[in-house]
């Protein structure tokens, strides 16, 4: 596999923001080919930028950017998804990159590792980058590679352990070569040391200066006192407020102009919860760049042309409802659960939520590009609100039947709470809503006190991450779902390496959880990357910007 040196990126990246910058809307991602497992690769030379391309680049200037500033700068304790990584900081080996963002198609791409091999179905060898330095200044090699990547995974409180929970061990093989020897084969071994997989605790596998940390201490390190290989150091910080970071003088990489990336100034990343704001700051060009925004916003972000609006197709926020399946009746009364099936108008579900960006999900938000996706296992349950009536007497309860659906209090699910509340009375479903914080919502999932929840799950590239909400053990499973089936269909998927092969058992997964009716999907919305048009060289890492590659045409 032969893999994008930074200049070859750079290339790809502006010729890709050209085309978003001409259409308001990127254009329905095709599906992927199946994962296929890492493979050996090799360094290939980095040709010359074209003349026209590296004389358009213009340096300097500072990005603005809106997102939520993390409350520790140390990556693996970060709660708010993959905030530190977008902040031009740290560094991770290998990232999962856009190649072609108009089909929505990714590959693995060398960062601080320049190479690898999967020498066999357990172990990896990395070939490291040489003449890297930390911003104190400390060298990179592969001692610190396999030092923080065994802190990633065996620190008490770590949210990326499972970034490293197959690792059996690591070995320093030389000082620009690491070996990584997993415990069982999986598809995953690069994914879980890129940034690009969503979620809480996704940057967990950066490289962080051991150095600094020794230096300062931990709390220190992670209060603003961080240190990475990035092409942005860290200059303030306010945990929750404000972050500015300033160039890398002595970055290694190498911009299509021949000359050291990176081509800002310096980012300044601002907490903006309020939208109308961010919309306000968008337009005044205050602010350059936000994933903020929701597919709902859609239309008023299109009245703006000096906006490029880039629908993450292939990265879908999905939308679930599911039973406690040890409850009755819905868990144990599979009519029941049938009728709320057909009581569901996902069509009319989407319109309301979603507008232009969402798609009506019927199967339990399977993405398209995911291996195993089988749109014939789909639609099952079309919007029949007879049917629905129908079933629920034969369930045996001719009068109708009460539910209690728990959702987290908050605008938007108050609101998909009593669009399934209107919809479902038509059958006879009576619904009574039940608003909880975060918290109070999940203790109540885990103790069992429920009848149905609903919630979204954030996007990601591969089933194997999205198991952890079917398997019964999961960290995000939110209704207690228990199917031995499941479980093991999910762990042959992720063990499995072959992209055919892996994409038979995932659908014979998918399959199982559709019989089961105990999850449902509802939709799946895109997710948004919003900049102003003078924002170039954006590349995505999956479901956020990578900032190593942008410059201000102004």
């Amino acid at each position: 596999m032969r893999l994008l040196g930074r200049s070859n990126i750079v290339i790809v990246v502006l010729i890709l923001v050209v085309i978003a910058a001409c259409a308001p809307a990127m254009p329905t991602a095709a599906p992927a080919k199946p994962t296929a497992a890492p493979t050996a690769a090799d360094k290939p030379a980095a040709p010359a930028a074209a003349p026209a391309t590296a004389a358009k680049i213009k340096r300097g200037g500072t990005l603005v950017t809106a997102n939520a500033v993390p409350a520790t700068m140390d990556p693996i304790y970060d709660t708010v998804s993959t905030v530190t990584g977008q902040m031009g900081v740290y560094e991770t080996l290998v990232e999962y990159l856009s190649a072609d963002l108009k089909d929505g198609n990714f590959k693995f791409v060398g960062v601080l590792a320049e190479s690898w091999e999967q020498q066999n179905p357990t172990t990896l060898v990395l070939k490291l980058r040489k003449g890297v330095k930390f911003h104190d200044g400390s060298d990179f090699d592969a001692s610190v590679a396999k030092w923080s990547l065994e802190r990633m995974a065996t620190a008490t409180k770590s949210f990326a352990k499972r970034h490293g929970q197959n690792f059996d061990k690591l070995e320093v093989v030389d000082p620009y070569t690491l070996k990584i020897i997993y415990k069982q084969p999986s598809a995953l071994h690069l994914f879980n040391l890129s940034s690009g997989t969503g979620g809480t605790g996704s940057v967990g596998p950066v490289i962080l200066s051991k150095a600094q940390m020794d230096n300062v201490g931990e709390d220190a390190f992670g209060n603003g006192k961080a240190s990475g290989t990035g092409p942005f150091k860290l200059t303030d910080y306010k945990q929750g407020d404000v972050a500015t970071t300033v160039k890398n003088e002595n970055y290694w990489g190498k911009g299509a102009d021949g000359q050291p990336l990176p081509y800002l100034d310096g980012i300044k990343i601002r907490t903006m919860n309020d939208l109308a704001v961010q919309f306000t700051e968008l337009r005044a060009g205050t602010l350059h760049l936000t994933h903020a925004p929701k597919p709902a916003d859609l239309p008023t972000l299109r009245q703006n042309s000096d906006l490029v609006i880039v629908q993450m197709k292939w990265a879908p926020l999905r939308g679930y409802y599911g039973f406690n399946q040890w409850k009755e009746p819905w868990g144990k009364n599979a009519k029941l659960r049938q009728a709320a099936q057909y009581a569901t108008d996902r069509e009319n579900y989407t319109k309301v939520m979603n507008l232009e960006a969402g798609t009506p999900d019927w199967i339990q938000g399977w993405p398209t590009n995911w291996p195993g996706y089988d749109q014939n296992l789909g639609p099952v349950y079309k919007f029949d609100p007879e049917k629905a009536a129908a079933l629920v007497k034969e369930a045996g309860f001719p009068n109708g039947v009460d539910i209690l659906l728990t959702h987290d209090n908050n605008t938007t699910k108050r609101k998909q709470a009593e669009l399934l509340q209107g919809m479902w009375l038509k059958a006879g479903i009576r619904v009574t809503l039940e608003a909880l914080e975060v918290v109070a919502a999940r203790q109540k999932m885990k103790a069992g006190n429920f009848d149905m929840h609903q919630w979204d799950n954030s996007p990601s590239p591969d089933p194997a991450y999205a198991s952890r909400m079917f398997v019964s053990d999961g960290s995000a499973q939110l209704i207690n779902y228990n199917n031995a089936d499941v479980d093991k269909c999910f762990a042959d998927g992720e063990r499995e390496m072959d992209p055919a092969k892996r994409n038979e058992t995932y659908r014979k997964c998918q399959q199982i959880v559709q019989e089961d009716d105990q999850i449902a999907g509802l939709n799946r919305a895109d997710t948004l990357v919003v900049f102003r048009k003078e924002v170039q060289g954006v590349q995505v890492k999956f479901s956020y910007a990578d900032l190593t590659s942008i410059w201000l045409d102004k």
